[in-house]
């Protein structure tokens, strides 16, 4: 992707929607998917305006072998997504939306700094956690009022990172 932004949806078997993150260009959409054979797990939906072009797998492995700086980026990039999604498995697993909430957003500031973007708004976050919106609303407001965040339209700063962390690991007590 040349430039816009896109993001990721799949529907479960029960017709649920799963929301992962969104992407901005410029950056190849879908490696994995590229890598293994053109498996697309994904439905990719354009969030802005974007300029796309396709790049066969042959084209990039011949890429890889060409720039092996590139080869290096797309297997850190790979293994940072493998380790993101083991975390995201364990945040699921826990029990305090509040911790979820907060373990996503101190995950996206060792990405993004303490700006982190809400391309699809407090819904498209809500669907990324598997929460409603109206949990994510009340968590992103606890926060807020904490002095932890301030969140605007879009995007959230992150104003208290140590508070941030204690609210990630002790969930909602932590806050009070």
């Amino acid at each position: 992707m040349e430039q816009g932004c896109l993001s990721a949806a799949r529907y479960t078997a029960a017709g649920a929607r799963v929301q992962f993150g969104a992407v901005t260009g410029p950056c190849v959409v879908d490696k994995a998917a590229t890598l293994h054979e053109g498996t697309h797990t994904v439905t990719w939906t354009t969030t802005t305006v974007c300029r796309v072009r396709r790049l066969p797998a042959a084209t990039l492995f011949q890429l890889f072998d060409a720039e092996p700086s590139l080869r290096d980026h797309v297997l850190r990039y790979l293994a940072a997504e493998v380790n993101l999604h083991r975390g995201s498995r364990v945040r699921h697993a826990g029990p305090d939306p509040l911790a979820q909430l907060a373990d996503w957003l101190a995950e996206a500031c060792g990405t993004t700094g303490d700006v982190v973007p809400l391309t699809g708004g407090q819904q498209g976050l809500a669907d990324e956690l598997a929460l409603s919106r109206v949990t994510v609303n009340r968590g992103l407001s606890a926060l807020a009022a904490a002095g932890v965040i301030k969140v605007r339209t879009r995007r959230i700063s992150v104003i208290d990172a140590a508070r941030l962390e204690a609210v990630r690991a002790y969930g909602r007590g932590s806050i009070r």
